[in-house]
């Protein structure tokens, strides 16, 4: 009996492109990303995303363009497509929890960076030890809140905003 399924064919090589040219695509993007021209990264990598979706790492720089931008929910999209891609992904997994906190999805936010923790029990990784940063301010915010009320917690989001800005 013959198989009638078509293998489906991702973009790139409908047009002819093969892995080794891909593979310059994304080092070229990531170039400019670790060059600061974040429009010509977000350009190459959106063009990549499209042409193969399938690959996460593309999808965790989206969204770390994304979050540059302010583009939260697009930051959400991204890491989100890259977790499902990759479960492992403690870079997307950590930023999208970052994202969470800032939008005030703080059950979201705890669920993502317990489980970059937990995929980083050597605490070698720089993203989660961002995690673990970011947990101990949210709990010393709560407590602060508890204790001194909402201008002193006011104090500690300002206090987190300029940790963020500090990567």
């Amino acid at each position: 009996m013959k198989d009638t399924k078509k293998k489906e064919m991702k973009l790139v090589e409908r047009l002819g492109m093969n892995s080794r040219q891909e593979a310059a695509l994304l080092q070229i993007g990531f170039r400019f990303y670790q060059q600061g021209r974040f429009g010509d990264a977000k350009n190459i990598f959106e063009g990549l995303a499209l042409l193969d979706g399938n690959n996460a790492y593309v999808h965790g720089i989206l969204g770390s363009l994304y979050q540059r931008e302010g583009k939260d929910e697009a930051a959400v999209s991204s890491y989100s497509a890259a977790i499902q891609l990759f479960d492992k992904d403690i870079d997307s997994r950590s930023n999208r929890g970052e994202v969470f906190l800032k939008l005030g999805k703080f059950q979201e936010a705890a669920e993502d960076f317990a489980t970059t923790i937990r995929l980083d029990p050597a605490r070698k990784n720089p993203a989660a030890n961002r995690s673990r940063l970011l947990v101990a301010i949210t709990q010393d915010a709560i407590k602060l809140g508890k204790e001194k009320g909402f201008e002193a917690v006011q104090q500690e989001r300002n206090r987190l905003r300029q940790s963020q800005g500090r990567r």
